[in-house]
């Protein structure tokens, strides 16, 4: 058992957003951005309320940073 709170995916792209990334497509039940000066490549699934702690963590890789961080970018 986790003690990461749920995340939602509008959670989620607020953090990608607030990172630099870049909305690049909206295909079906998921987002993909894109940050343009790393490259780095982010995949948010829409179909979900919230994420369980494996495609939360998965998410945060993506992007790059800690689940710490994400939730310090998530104050901002």
């Amino acid at each position: 058992m986790t003690n990461t709170p749920a995340v939602s995916h509008k959670e989620a792209t607020k953090v990608a957003e607030t990172l630099g990334f870049i909305k690049k497509s909206h295909e079906g039940s998921h987002m993909q951005f894109k940050h343009p000066t790393t490259g780095k490549k982010v995949t948010i699934p829409l179909y979900k309320e919230t994420y369980g702690p494996d495609l939360f963590s998965f998410i945060c890789r993506q992007m790059g940073i800690t689940k710490k961080e994400f939730f310090k970018y998530l104050k901002r």
